[in-house]
């Protein structure tokens, strides 16, 4: 796919298409449902209440801070997840407009990541509220989230690049990306942090 220079003009040349294929999909994901866009915090927050049930309940800890912790871990993670599940076959899935028309397909890629990104800031709107209503103050490590979520989704485009080529040539690349990040969801620190290892 190039150097990284050459993606990011490509990127940069094509910039509308990739903003064009960013809204298509924000617009088809949501259409026809009754609370649209709603969807980006309820799902998130169903999420987060049902494994604050059960990881953090069952153990006897209601610290509304684990529950900010799992309710952050389940956004970030979850955008993650996405990007890389379908920027994995995001080629094989556009090869037959990569063939007719001259596309790079970078775009597709990030345009894929664009609407993950977009869709976790919709989802980050319900943070400030329970901010309040829990009482928790601004720190350093709430402020420092931005930074994490574009090195998480960094990560994300770089590895969904290798893993698209991949799929490419093996079609079974698809099919362990979606059982890595499962596994990768209950392993990483969503449920628990440097303080409960020993």
């Amino acid at each position: 796919m190039g150097s990284p220079y050459t993606v990011f003009n490509r990127i940069r040349e094509h910039r509308r298409l990739v903003k064009h294929l960013i809204f298509r999909d924000l617009k088809v994901t949501y259409h026809g449902t009754f609370i649209g866009w709603g969807w980006t915090m309820v799902e998130p927050l169903a999420l987060t209440a049902v494994y604050w049930l059960v990881f953090s309940l069952l153990r006897g800890n209601d610290d509304p801070v684990f529950v900010l912790e799992i309710l952050l871990g389940v956004l970030i993670y979850g955008m993650f997840s996405r990007t890389l599940s379908r920027t994995t076959t995001s080629v094989v899935g556009n090869s037959g407009l990569i063939k007719q028309v001259a596309v790079p397909r970078e775009v597709f890629l990030w345009s894929i990541g664009g609407f993950q990104s977009l869709r976790f800031l919709l989802s980050s709107i319900i943070l400030p509220p329970l901010l309040l209503i829990w009482g928790i103050e601004l720190n350093w490590t709430l402020l420092c989230i931005p930074l994490l979520v574009i090195g998480v989704q960094s990560l994300a485009l770089g590895l969904g690049m290798i893993f698209s080529i991949l799929h490419i040539h093996v079609r079974d690349t698809s099919h362990v990306v979606s059982i890595l990040t499962t596994a990768g969801f209950f392993l990483s620190g969503v449920f628990f942090g440097m303080k409960h290892i020993d």
